[in-house]
């Protein structure tokens, strides 16, 4: 299903290779569901899942950097599609700093939680994390994340 490109570790966002309803069926057809993956399998498609237009909020980051060196628990990352290349549906900050700090460990592996259902429910988890104002979203970034879940339903004829 993805390109041979889509190995590379470079290459994390994988909404501009496949779609959502290719997405859906590496989910429904893969079983397997790992409390925790190697972080360099993990990959994300922002244009499905992140509400963020411009870019992860940087001041999101250093908390969750502070939060780790001082030794507060970490939620998991949730994710959706299959065990070998899951998709981060909320977590994106997150993602960010455990690849930030431990990247070049190929062995490193994080704590993932699996979106039970299809893909409008992985949107719908995307979206209501999102909603809460402690996550910072703009009004703007709510409004295109939630056109951008309307086009999506459409184009998945729902």
């Amino acid at each position: 299903m993805y390109p041979k490109s889509y190995d590379r570790y470079e290459l994390l966002d994988v909404s501009i290779y496949i779609s959502p309803a290719e997405l859906d069926e590496a989910h429904a057809a893969d079983t397997k569901k790992p409390r925790r993956v190697l972080l360099s399998s993990v990959r994300t498609a922002k244009s499905f899942f992140q509400g963020r237009i411009y870019g992860l909020d940087q001041g999101v980051k250093e908390s969750i950097r502070d939060g780790i060196k001082n030794g507060k628990a970490i939620d998991p990352i949730v994710v959706f599609g299959s065990a070998e290349h899951p998709v981060v549906v909320d977590g994106h900050h997150r993602f960010e700093v455990f690849r930030e700090k431990h990247g070049s460990d190929p062995s490193f592996k994080i704590d993932v939680q699996w979106i039970k259902g299809d893909f409008t429910d992985a949107q719908r988890v995307s979206f209501s994390a999102n909603q809460a104002t402690t996550k910072s979203l703009s009004t703007k970034d709510r409004m295109q994340h939630a056109w951008r879940t309307i086009c999506l339903q459409a184009a998945l004829g729902k």
